[in-house]
Formats: structure tokens, C-alpha cells, sequence
């Protein structure tokens, strides 16, 4: 005759069996942890988790935070995982304000197909190396979001190279696939190109997307000096601030460009004709809107 099995020793037995399957399917890799976000440490020294920000990158999952402490890194990190966080000793504090000791790199800092970036605190400068760019933001052509840029000094680019014709130096650049929600804020962006050799640029950003200003970019609050032009009979290319460039895509440009400062350039803000961009006319020595058509 069968017999009734009360209903808490039947549930018992059948967590019993829950935990065994689960330690049995574990056990051959069918469960799959989910790490959470770390904070990664470099220090030039060899002090920290890794010696150099390429390194702590490459071990870095995405969500995670790469701290770097004040030194010189002669390296171009390339960021191509999501939601990376690069903080540099002054993240938080402007430019142009009084800073802890640098995190120095001598090289380009590129975000490479990748979303949710954030290069905050830190010194991009030329060393062993002349740079084309400071840098440089590549969108994949699924496009890319949510990449800021703040807080960090960005000078001396001289080499030339991009912008089609060849000879365009830029303190930071965008280029690819489609870009959104971008923030720059907060940094000092001086002494690029080389006047009558190349044309700089301190801000271009290719093929922002958005309806609404700052749906595609915001660049506020930013210092801009000594941008150089190419000047001759045969061309006239005047240093620039700020260029929003033709949006290839056929998107609108939509950015948001207030209380920044601008000296030692002949354009201050350059957009398409269309674009919905605002534009604070207050502070700036010129604004050019070009026709992309």
C-alpha cells in the first residue's frame, strides 16, 4: 500500500535534490558567476596591481575601475570593454585648478568600439613620440554611448595626420560609427598642431547622434588655448576650438557648448548649418557654421 509522505519531508528531500544538481552542474561549469565591478591599481613603480594602464586594462572585466597614481606612463592604452572607468590622481578636479602630482601619459588614450568610458584626473602629453591626437574616440559601426572625458590637461599634439587632407593634429577626436552622450568637461586643451604645418583642432567629434541639445554631446567648462592654423596663399585653415563635424550618417549633430574659454585660435566653434546644437555665443572669440551640403 502506498504511503502519504508529509509535505515538509517531502520539500525537504526536494531541496536536497536542488543543491545536489547544483553543486553536480557547477562542478562541470553550467552555473556562471557573475563578478562584481573591482578596482584595479597602477603605479609606475610596480607597486600597485600592475606597472602599467594597458596591463590593468587587458586584466580589467567590464564595470571595473582603473586607478592610477601619479607618474609617467609611456604607453597608448587602448579601452575596448565597456563601462571602463580610468581615473587619474585628479579625477574630480578641473584643469584649472590647483591639482595633485600627475598621471602623465605620453601617448594617445583610444576608446575602441566601446560604451560607458569615463578618462577622468590625468595628463595626455607628447613624450618620446609626437601625437596626432590626445584622444581618440573610434565607435564601432554599431556606434558607441556614454563616453566621458574630464578633469584632464591635454597638450602639445604636433603630429600630423586624419581629417582627410592629412595634416590635422587634435587634442580630442572622434571618428566611425555613430556617437551619443558624450561629456567633456573640465579639461585644459592647449599647444596643438604646428602653426603653418598643420591645422589643429582641440574638440572634433564626427557623427553625433540626438534630437535634443546635449542628447549627443555637452562640452562645457573647458579651456582651449593655442590651437594653430595653416596660413598661405593657397589655403587658409584656422586653428579650432570646437568642430562638430558634418554628420555623415545623416543624424542631427546635437551637442550643448556653454562656459567654455577660448584663446590663441581663429574659430572657436565650428557646426553643420541645421544641427541642433546651442551654442554659448558669450565667451567665444568666433563662431563658424559651415554647410556640410
Amino acid at each position: 500500500m502506498n504511503r502519504a509522505v508529509p509535505l515538509q519531508r517531502g520539500l525537504g528531500s526536494l531541496v536536497t535534490l536542488l543543491v545536489i544538481a547544483a553543486v553536480v552542474i557547477g562542478g562541470v561549469g553550467g552555473f556562471v558567476e557573475v563578478a562584481s565591478a573591482q578596482t584595479l591599481t597602477v603605479d609606475d613603480d610596480g607597486s600597485s596591481d600592475h606597472d602599467g594602464i594597458q596591463a590593468a586594462i587587458d586584466a580589467a572585466n567590464t564595470g571595473d575601475t582603473i586607478k592610477v597614481k601619479p607618474g609617467t606612463y609611456d604607453e597608448s592604452p587602448k579601452i575596448d570593454k565597456d563601462r571602463i572607468t580610468l581615473r587619474g590622481p585628479n579625477n574630480g578636479t578641473s584643469a584649472t585648478e590647483s591639482r595633485h602630482s600627475e598621471a602623465t601619459i605620453r601617448g594617445t588614450v583610444s576608446i575602441d568600439g566601446a560604451s560607458g568610458v569615463t578618462v577622468d584626473g590625468f595628463k595626455i602629453a607628447e613624450g618620446g613620440s609626437e601625437l596626432t591626437s590626445g584622444v581618440s574616440i573610434q565607435p564601432k559601426s554599431s556606434g558607441a554611448e556614454g563616453i566621458t572625458v574630464n578633469n584632464s590637461i591635454i597638450e602639445n599634439m604636433s603630429k600630423a595626420g586624419g581629417g582627410g587632407s592629412g595634416d590635422f593634429t587634435f587634442g580630442i577626436l572622434s571618428f566611425g560609427g555613430n556617437l551619443s552622450d558624450v561629456t567633456i568637461s573640465d579639461n585644459r586643451i592647449a599647444n596643438v598642431g604646428v602653426p603653418g604645418g598643420t591645422q589643429g583642432v582641440a574638440v572634433s567629434l564626427e557623427n553625433l547622434t540626438g534630437t535634443t541639445a546635449g542628447s549627443g554631446a555637452t562640452i562645457e567648462r573647458n579651456t582651449i588655448r593655442n590651437i594653430s592654423s595653416i596660413s598661405s596663399q593657397q589655403t587658409q585653415r584656422p586653428g579650432t576650438g570646437i568642430a562638430l563635424r558634418p554628420n555623415f550618417k545623416g543624424n542631427n549633430s546635437a551637442a550643448d557648448i556653454g562656459s567654455n574659454s577660448f584663446a590663441e585660435l581663429e574659430i572657436a566653434v565650428s557646426h553643420p548649418q541645421g544641427d541642433t546644437a546651442t551654442v554659448d555665443r558669450t565667451e567665444l572669440a568666433t563662431v563658424v557654421v559651415d554647410d556640410p551640403n
